[in-house]
């Protein structure tokens, strides 16, 4: 079926040619000659007939022993862009165990976890309730209560480790 349609297709243009130059009328234009229509009526007849002979890309012809293209691989999906990591959290304020100067020793304040902490003898301390020590501070404290009562010799000698 397929083979007479395309030779039905094929064969019509060359009909019409042919009927167009049997017509009942014989006045025809000085410039038109049978031979010049031929010639254009045949160009558009090969150009018809390879337009229509040649299969569609898309279907092959198993009878010719075409195979059907591979088909074309899937594009493979692109990754989902990796978010960049949290920068770390930025500390502010004295925390546990840091150390802490003579001006700050009983001062209280809260670490970054809330725990409350407390500068005691040059480091900051969990605060319990505790009176703070800051032993230069407690040395001169200890002078001079020493030497209300007795020499600076006899302080020297009761206060030196």
């Amino acid at each position: 079926m397929r083979h007479r349609t395309l030779t039905a297709l094929i064969c019509l243009p060359a009909l019409a040619a042919v009927l167009t130059g049997c017509s009942d009328d014989d006045t025809t234009t000085p410039n038109t000659t049978p031979a010049a229509t031929s010639t254009s009526t045949s160009t558009a007849t090969a150009t018809t007939a390879a337009t229509t002979t040649a299969p569609p890309p898309s279907e092959p012809d198993p009878t010719r022993g075409e195979v059907a293209p591979d088909p074309a691989p899937a594009p493979s999906p692109e990754p989902a862009p990796v978010p960049a990591p949290a920068p770390a959290p930025v500390v502010t304020g004295p925390q546990l165990g840091d150390q802490c100067i003579g001006a700050d020793i009983g001062r209280t304040a809260v670490a970054a976890d809330g725990t409350a902490i407390m500068c005691d003898n040059y480091v900051w301390q969990l605060n319990q309730g505790q009176t703070p020590s800051h032993p230069w501070v407690d040395g001169q404290r200890e002078w001079a209560e020493c030497v209300e009562n007795a020499t600076t010799e006899e302080c020297r000698v009761m206060l030196t480790p």
